[in-house]
């Protein structure tokens, strides 16, 4: 990771202007418990590339990991409207995790079973989705994620 950030603080030098560059300063800074620095690091990215909806998204879990829900579902919201037709799983989770943050069980389940619809086998998504049916008080059938007993799992190991 000292590598990766070095070559893009190189790179910053010769370019500032590259979006890409802050995404890696920005992860660097969040992996090393540097939110403050991992937030201006997104703020400079997405204000390069405003049409882009991950620099929307990456700024979003900034505010998320920072204890900002409300301003990390706008900007969530932001880049769901970039491209409504290609939304990844991982920012409709973030968006569940918004809204779990803000108590808001019901929203946040419908978010987490619109991830697992995009990707079946993110056990982050479905992990918090039983966390919000358990919040709810709902049964262990519920907070399993929906429909998968105790002791089972949906998710499927592929070798080769």
């Amino acid at each position: 990771m000292v590598e990766g950030r070095d070559l893009a603080l190189k790179a910053k030098q010769l370019d500032p202007e590259n979006p890409g560059i802050y995404f890696v300063i920005g992860a660097y800074a969040g992996s090393h418990d540097d939110y403050e620095g991992a937030r201006r690091a997104a703020e400079t990215r997405l204000s390069l590339e405003p049409k882009n909806p991950s620099a929307y998204s990456n700024l979003a879990v900034m505010f998320i990991h920072g204890g900002a829900p409300r301003r990390a579902i706008e900007l969530l919201t932001q880049a769901i409207n970039r491209d409504p037709k290609q939304v990844n799983d991982r920012v409709l989770s973030d968006m569940g995790r918004a809204y779990f943050m803000l108590g808001d069980n019901d929203a946040a389940i419908d978010w987490y079973r619109k991830s697992l619809e995009k990707n079946p086998t993110f056990a982050f998504s479905r992990a918090l989705l039983a966390m919000a049916h358990a919040n709810k008080g709902e049964n262990a059938e519920a907070r399993q994620g929906g429909g998968v007993a105790p002791g089972e799992s949906k998710l499927q190991i592929v070798t080769d």
